[in-house]
């Protein structure tokens, strides 16, 4: 089978640059990468799930022939809610820990209902993507994602001055679906506030004070080193990369690394 690569880092870490440099590196070198980026699932991916998964049915006549076309017409160009709702029921129906522990998650922080609204939507496009791309990932491709169903675990417990409890992202890492490859970047969280002061928040972080922000960049910074240690314990590789100086250093020893775990070219 292929390789599922997630990304993972502070915001501001610079995170989604090494994400587009590891995603060129790989393509360069004939891999077929399914990425996934903050936004809805790919027309094409679903244009694929849909011809293995729903092949044209034994109707005869014309209506068989356009339920056929339709199919592919839909997937292809409409980004179908329909195959997406199919494949999200599937993934709850097989992740069920795993959702109710997110679900538990948000109604324990009594977060607000645009950020449940905003949170559960990010979630429920990773989960889309990631149950569509397994069913079609071959020999030789690979699935990369950032952020991918680790960093939204990250953020979810890290974002925000609310107390959590480390012991909910030890949970949330036994369940999670586990990566074969995870690249870590790592930059520290006084840099990694001032690039998104010079560029920008993200969503959740936008109504936070600068004292709030930097308690939550710390919260995550401690996230992310439980998170590598489980991701050891369960067996992914992992590469780690500091990004705190010259951007080129950095997709240099990611190349290497690349090569090193048997992506090289």
């Amino acid at each position: 089978m292929g390789r599922y690569i997630e990304i993972i880092g502070l915001p501001g870490s610079g995170k989604s640059t090494l994400y587009n440099t590891v995603l060129r590196y790989l393509e360069n070198g004939g891999i077929k990468v399914f990425p996934r980026e903050n936004e809805r699932l790919d027309s094409r991916l679903l244009s694929l799930y849909l011809k293995k998964h729903e092949p044209f049915r034994r109707t005869s006549g014309f209506r068989g022939a356009w339920n056929g076309v339709r199919g592919r017409l839909v997937g292809r160009f409409f980004k179908s809610a329909r195959a997406e709702s199919v494949e999200l029921r599937s993934f709850i129906y097989s992740h069920t820990e795993f959702v109710e522990l997110i679900l538990a998650i948000l109604v324990r922080r009594a977060l607000p209902q645009w950020e449940k609204e905003h949170v559960l939507g990010r979630y429920f496009d990773s989960f889309a993507h990631f149950q569509i791309a397994h069913a079609v990932i071959g020999e030789g491709e690979a699935i990369l994602t950032d952020p991918g169903l680790i960093q939204r675990g990250i953020a979810l417990l890290g974002y925000g001055t609310a107390e959590t409890n480390d012991q909910d992202l030890h949970e949330y890492m036994r369940l999670t679906p586990r990566p074969d490859l995870v690249i870590s970047v790592q930059t520290p969280p006084a840099i990694c506030l001032a690039r998104m002061q010079a560029r920008s928040f993200p969503k959740r972080l936008q109504d936070m004070s600068e004292r709030e922000i930097t308690e939550s960049l710390n919260k995550c910074q401690t996230y992310l080193q439980i998170a590598k240690e489980c991701l050891r314990q369960r067996g992914s590789a992992l590469i780690e990369v500091e990004n705190a100086g010259t951007l080129p250093l950095s997709i240099e020893k990611i190349r290497a690394d690349l090569e090193r775990v048997g992506l090289g070219h």
